[in-house]
Order: C-alpha cells, then sequence, then structure tokens
C-alpha cells in the first residue's frame, strides 16, 4: 500500500511533482500479410498522446512513441525503461491488429502472456494498459482475470494493474473512414476531454472507461457488427484514479443546460468528437486552440454552432444555435457517424446571418465593444493584459493628439482637416482600429485566424507631414484595387487640409500605381502617384497645380482585413521639391 500523500496525489491532481507519468504509445498498421493493412493507428496515437500531455500530466520527454516498431523494438523499450520508478504511473497503449494470440506486428506475434509479463516487471507503483484491437479482450482473460460488468463496482486503491480492452477476446476492433481513426479510441479520448467528467473537473480511469464503454457498444452495434470493451483492474482499495484534470486545459468549452443528446465537434472539416450530452447539466471538454463547428439534432433538423478558442479561452455556448446547412453524401462501409451521414469532409456553409445571436460569444459584440472603447472587446474576449494595453495606448496616443492640435487655437485631434489628425491623433485612432479588429477576430477564429486576402479593395486614411507633425501636409482617404497580387492600381489620399497661409484650405487628390511583394503580414511597396492639388499651402504657390511623387510604403495587416501604414515620398508639388512621411490605418474588402 501507498502512503497518504502519493495516494492523495495520484487520485486528485495528475501533474503534481510526487507523482511522475510516463507513457509508451505503438501504432501498427501492419498485421502481417494475412490481415488487411489498418489506416488510422497513428491519427489514435497521435491523439492519445496530445491529450495525456495536454489534460493527463504527462511531460512530453516522458512519453514515448513508436509507429510501426516491430516485437524486437518493443520488448526493448519495455525491458529498459529506466526511467521509470517506484510511486510513478506507467500508460502503455497499442492500436493496430491483434488475435487470439497476441499482438500483430507485421509477421511477427507478440504473446499476450510475455506482453503481461513485460509489463509486471515495469517498476512503477501503477500501470495501466490500453489495447485497441481485435480480440484484445484474451489479455483480461490470462491467468484468471475476470471480467464482470462492464461499470466499475469495486473500489480502485492507487497501487497495481489495470487493462482496458476495446474488445472482447473474439470480436473484433473497427476502425472508421469518417472518425479517421478507431470507434474506441476516439470515444476514450472525447472522454479524457471531459465527456466523461461528472463534474468535479477530473476524469477518472472510472469515469473514462464507462463513458468508452457505451459509446463503442452504441456506435458499432448501428454499424452492424456489436463491439464490447472489457477491463481488469487489479487495483484494491478506495477511491478511483484521476486521469485528466480539465483544469490545466489550454482551452475549454462548456455546453450549458437546456439542451443535449449527440454533439459532433469539427474543426477543419474534420470530426474531432462526438459527445453525448445530458439536457439537465453542463458538459465541459477541453479542446486545442482552434475555430470549431458544433452540430447537434434538433429534431427533423441539424443545429450548429461556430467557436473560435484561442489559448486560455473559457467558451460557453448556449441554447442558441443556427440551422445548419450540409452536403449529404452517401456513406460506405462501418461508418461510426449516425449523427448524419457526410462525406469525410464536411462542407460548413453556415453563414453568420443564419447563426442566432449569442450575446455571450459573438464576434460582433467584440466589435461593438472595441469601436467604443479601445480595449474594451479585449475585456469582453478575456484578454486583460491586452485589453489594457491598447486602453492606455489609444487613450494616451489621442489625448496627445487632442492636446497638440492647434485648428483654432483650442486644440483638436483632427488638426486642419476633417481627413487627417495630427501624427499623436493618427496613431491614436489606428491603435483603436486595431483594438476592435483584433477583438472581432479573436472571438471569431481564436487561433485559426485565416490568412489576409491578397485580392479585392483597400479602403484607408492616411495623411504625411512635413515641416510641422501637428498640421497634416496633406490627408484623406485612399482606395487601391488589386489588380495583381503584386500591382494595384488606386487613388491616392483624396481630401481637405488647412494651409498656414492666411488659414486657407487644400485640397488634394490623384491616382497612384503600387508594386508589392505579398508577405504574409508585411506588404512592402514602391509606388507613383501623380495629381491636381487646389488652394495655396505657401505664399508662393499657385492656387492650381499639378503634383507627382514617389517613394516606399509598408503595410502591417495587424488582422486579416486591418493593416497600419507608414510611408516616405519625394513630391514635386507645383515647382517646389520637398520630402514627406505619412502614416495611416485602413481595411481589406473582398478578395481572398
Amino acid at each position: 500500500m501507498v502512503g497518504p500523500l502519493l495516494l492523495t496525489t495520484l487520485l486528485t491532481t495528475p501533474a503534481q511533482a510526487e507523482v511522475v507519468r510516463r507513457a509508451l504509445l505503438v501504432g501498427a498498421n501492419d498485421g502481417g500479410l494475412d490481415l488487411p493493412t489498418l489506416r488510422y493507428t497513428q491519427n489514435d496515437v497521435e491523439r492519445m498522446s496530445t491529450v495525456l500531455i495536454e489534460l493527463g500530466g504527462f511531460e512530453p520527454e516522458d512519453v514515448i512513441v513508436l509507429q510501426g516498431a516491430d516485437r524486437a523494438t518493443l520488448e526493448v523499450e519495455l525491458e529498459g525503461l529506466p526511467h521509470v520508478d517506484e510511486d510513478d504511473l506507467f500508460l502503455f497503449y497499442y492500436s493496430g491488429h491483434a488475435d487470439a494470440r497476441g499482438l500483430r506486428l507485421g509477421d511477427e506475434i507478440y504473446p499476450f502472456d510475455e506482453l503481461k509479463e513485460h509489463f509486471t516487471r515495469i517498476d512503477a507503483d501503477v500501470k495501466l494498459g490500453i489495447l485497441d484491437a481485435c480480440r484484445s479482450g484474451q489479455i483480461t482473460q490470462s491467468k484468471g482475470a475476470l471480467v464482470v460488468d462492464p461499470f466499475l463496482q469495486q473500489d480502485l486503491d492507487a497501487s497495481g494493474e489495470a487493462w482496458i480492452t476495446a474488445s472482447s477476446g473474439d470480436e473484433l476492433a473497427q476502425e472508421s473512414r469518417s472518425l479517421e481513426g478507431s470507434f474506441f479510441t476516439h470515444h476514450l479520448v472525447a472522454g479524457l476531454r471531459g465527456a466523461a467528467d461528472n463534474g468535479d473537473g477530473i476524469v477518472s480511469l472510472g469515469e473514462a472507461y464507462s463513458y468508452a464503454y457505451t459509446q463503442t457498444v452504441e456506435r458499432t452495434s448501428a454499424a452492424g457488427v456489436t463491439q464490447h470493451p472489457e477491463y481488469d483492474f487489479r487495483l484494491a482499495g478506495k477511491g478511483d484514479l484521476g486521469l485528466t484534470t480539465l483544469s490545466t486545459a489550454t482551452s475549454r468549452v462548456t455546453l450549458s443546460e437546456g439542451y443535449g443528446g449527440e454533439i459532433a465537434i469539427f474543426r477543419d472539416g474534420l470530426l474531432v468528437a462526438e459527445v453525448n450530452k445530458p439536457v439537465a447539466q453542463e458538459m465541459t471538454l477541453a479542446l486545442q486552440p482552434g475555430t470549431y463547428v458544433l452540430r447537434r439534432r434538433d429534431g427533423d433538423s441539424v443545429r450548429e454552432v461556430r467557436v473560435g478558442l484561442e489559448d486560455g479561452a473559457h467558451r460557453h455556448v448556449g441554447t442558441r444555435w443556427g440551422e445548419a446547412k450540409q452536403e449529404i453524401t452517401a456513406s460506405k462501409g462501418l461508418e461510426p457517424f449516425n449523427f448524419v451521414e457526410t462525406s469525410t469532409k464536411v462542407v460548413e456553409t453556415t453563414t453568420e446571418a443564419a447563426r442566432d445571436f449569442e450575446f455571450r460569444d459573438n464576434p460582433t459584440v467584440a466589435l461593438g465593444f472595441g469601436t467604443l472603447i479601445p480595449g474594451a472587446g479585449q475585456f469582453y474576449n478575456q484578454q486583460y493584459g491586452r485589453g489594457a494595453a491598447y486602453l492606455l495606448s489609444g487613450w494616451a496616443l489621442t489625448g496627445t493628439g487632442l492636446a497638440t492640435g492647434g485648428w483654432t487655437g483650442d486644440g483638436s485631434a483632427f488638426v486642419g482637416s476633417p481627413t487627417g489628425p495630427n501624427v499623436a491623433g493618427m496613431a491614436g485612432f489606428a491603435v483603436w482600429g486595431a483594438a476592435a479588429s483584433q477583438a472581432y477576430y479573436q472571438r471569431k477564429y481564436g487561433a485559426d485566424v485565416p490568412d489576409r486576402p491578397i485580392e479585392g479593395v483597400t479602403i484607408g486614411l492616411e495623411a504625411n507631414w512635413y515641416d510641422e507633425f501637428n498640421r497634416p501636409h496633406t490627408a484623406g482617404v485612399t482606395v487601391d484595387y488589386v489588380v495583381t497580387p503584386h500591382l494595384t492600381i488606386g487613388l491616392d489620399r483624396t481630401g481637405v487640409a488647412r494651409s498656414p497661409v492666411d488659414d486657407g484650405w487644400v485640397f488634394s487628390t490623384g491616382g497612384r500605381v503600387t508594386l508589392a511583394p505579398e508577405w504574409e503580414r508585411l506588404r512592402p511597396s514602391i509606388f507613383l502617384a501623380m495629381g491636381p492639388r487646389f488652394g495655396t499651402q505657401y505664399a508662393d504657390q499657385a492656387p492650381v497645380r499639378i503634383t507627382a511623387g514617389g517613394g516606399a510604403q509598408v503595410r502591417y495587416y495587424w488582422t486579416p482585413r486591418y493593416y497600419m501604414t507608414l510611408e516616405t515620398r519625394g513630391e514635386w508639388d507645383g515647382g517646389q521639391a520637398r520630402w514627406v512621411n505619412g502614416a495611416g490605418f485602413g481595411w481589406h474588402l473582398g478578395g481572398g
């Protein structure tokens, strides 16, 4: 028996330092010449490895992955393990072929009795074996083990040996094209991510097995070949062994009360998990950052909601779901996903307008808050540090612009022009726009923000300054049409700026041609511009004249649609030459 401190650690917080968790995960597609080659054991191993590292307290260096290993390699790994000590937890996972004798590793067989003998010699206090293979239940029947009711009735101690198998001793274990993995591992991982949790935030061995058993039996029976997972737990005492802890998750989704049934979770068109949610209770799932589509059947219709998860986010999905539109195809072979029959790649065509409004998790609300107050959208998204940075910098720059302006002597961020502020004011508005745009994209897409467009039209506000940084030399609206990814033509800054001559005004417009490479976020360019200018900025200028110039500009795309601009150009203005520097911000509309 282990001491009270170790027992408490094992049963409650798997990531604490007192107990080291180590794993050996094996995937084998090839089971020999007489068996069909499997396709998804590598996916099974990767999903199991990911959930153990994310939620199970396993350090990446303590998880050994073997893909396509032969018997000798597997034996060396099992017999070596010098880093496994007493008071550790050791987990062995296998996805591949097996028969009544043992694991099929190519043309070799690793007998179950020898596997258990090697397993027993490992000096770990707790040893857990998980076999996702045909007839893998044979291992639970060796050496007199008795397999009883699949739901746990006995208490567990944190010392001993336990086995879970995907099938009984005379059954086939199945994998699925739509899951791109096996039935059993798919549902076991979903359970470890929170579907099996009873509400305490810790998924135990018993909870994970019970959930995987129920879901596997249900899905495979619908496919016509029922598969019954089995177990052999030789752990005596009280309590249950905690396997994953949801509080350590990178990001989470909570499905609220008020709806239930089968909910399918997709990412990039691929099925990530299916869960059976009770109507009367919440369910929290730990997921990696990304953009997910959740679908559930509601009577004769299918409802869906899109959720964007950034690192550290915890989203709540309420009762308002939009109607889903799908491409329906005939399924082939054994398919576990009977919720809807779809092709492997699910076509996601739900539009923003088709989804019901959800105040707690809505990108439009984040954009609205960010538009009203810089940083408010980030506070809505629970990004408090970033929100504070936007708030302070946006207000500081805008306030400086107001304090240093001199349009009419009383100060104005729009000094000298209704379309162009001074330098500080321009920077403040640029930061304000960046805060609102970032809040929208973070809420909508999480970590899976789409690429920025390289087609379409851009609309911006730009100004440049010559000798007075509290007064724009020229300022106005710009429009650029992307002819090719490297060539744009459009409207140079067009607007009114105040002249220092007798409080006069200058209207400037023109066209420009830009050449630019397209990088991930940066768009450096060179350009030529020409157009008329009306009004005098200097006493010796003609009131109507032609201006021409050229220079370099760089845009930084803060989000896929919002950019900031810095520019320098040489300009010939009605016979006078000067060098001016400019800045601005804008939006990229249309395009892909």
